[in-house]
């Protein structure tokens, strides 16, 4: 248990592989001020996190979505009072994140080099960012579209 300079203690739940499984954090007077748990797949990734408040009321969560190589395919933000909203993410064979979009269809694509460098970014405005690297792939520059370096 830990104590912070409130006087507010967090104890903390550890599972199977110290996997942290809740947090409860509790006010100077022993109250539970807030509870946030955590639920993992077989390999340990947390699919779900939630946030409670001491009437168990939902603050907020995130669900998260994995594909077979254990890559994020999906977040989606589980705020109460609110539509879910959700964030996809398309990689390469070679595991590099090629898509990100959200649940309005505004898309990011990100562009790599045969060696596997970011060199652009495209944003759902048709923002582009572009970078620069030398030989040795350290990043040298990157720009806008407005020439700003």
């Amino acid at each position: 248990m830990a104590t912070d300079a409130k006087n507010q203690k967090t104890q903390m739940v550890w599972g199977y592989g110290h996997q942290l499984q809740s947090r409860t954090v509790r006010d100077a007077n022993g109250n539970v001020y807030r509870t946030e748990t955590f639920t993992r797949n077989a390999l340990g990734q947390p699919t779900r996190v939630e946030a409670r408040d001491a009437a168990g009321n939902l603050i907020a969560g995130q669900e998260t979505a994995f594909d077979a190589a254990h890559r994020v395919t999906r977040l989606t933000d589980l705020r109460p009072g609110t539509s879910a909203k959700a964030r996809s993410f398309a990689w390469s064979p070679g595991g590099m994140l090629n898509t990100m979009q959200d649940q309005n269809g505004a898309r990011t694509d990100y562009l790599y080099d045969p060696v596997g460098s970011l060199i652009g970014i495209w944003g759902p405005n048709f923002d582009y960012l572009a970078f620069t690297h030398d030989a040795g792939g350290r990043l040298t520059e990157k720009w806008d579209p407005n020439g700003i370096s």
